[in-house]
């Protein structure tokens, strides 16, 4: 799987229904990106989007797909009142189509959060608005995650403006330009 990891669609292309399933099943994905454990972490992986897989593949195929980690949440979760396959089928629909964007890193750590029930208490029951909400959250935090990337980024580009700009104006008004202005100047 780590010579897949990447975010190339050829390498996608390359691999067929079954090969895929092989190499990201959800055991081979808990094992593959079990450093996972927050935002940054999970965004940096360079590994594909649901949205890549569905070009791929198709929209069935990335639904189907999700839907496959949402019967693993079911069975792990062993609560009293599940989710029944219409539901599942529905909430994987709603995760493709709302967070196509998500790596299958952050598919990941979404539903290890959900596992953990790091947002409360099911009691004893789960359903697609359970689990809706958790990727809601998620998509909040992760926009909040690159946008105080970005703000960082653009915070030392600005830094380094700034430097720049006083360089120049020291340079401006040194005599050493004063004097290469003047030979310039002259015929």
């Amino acid at each position: 799987m780590d010579k897949l990891k990447s975010n190339n669609n050829n390498q996608l292309d390359r691999l067929t229904n079954e090969e895929f399933l092989n190499y990201f099943s959800v055991p081979e994905c808990q094992n593959q990106f079990r450093n996972v454990k927050n935002i940054k972490s999970a965004v940096e992986q360079k590994i594909f989007s649901l949205a890549q897989i569905k070009k791929a593949y198709s929209e069935n195929f990335v639904v189907a797909y999700i839907e496959t980690w949402l019967y693993n949440l079911n069975d792990f979760l062993n609560l009293t009142r599940k989710f029944n396959k219409n539901q599942i089928t529905e909430t994987a629909y709603f995760i493709y189509s709302d967070f196509h964007y998500l790596k299958l890193s952050e598919v990941y750590f979404v539903f290890t959060k959900l596992k953990k029930g790091t947002m409360g208490n099911y009691y004893q029951s789960i359903d697609g608005t359970i689990v809706y909400a958790y990727f809601k959250d998620y998509a909040k935090e992760r926009a909040a995650f690159f946008i105080e990337h970005d703000r960082s980024n653009i915070d030392n580009k600005i830094s380094i403006k700034a430097r720049a700009d006083i360089i120049w104006k020291n340079y401006n008004n040194s005599e050493a330009l004063q004097e290469l202005y003047e030979k310039f100047k002259k015929p």
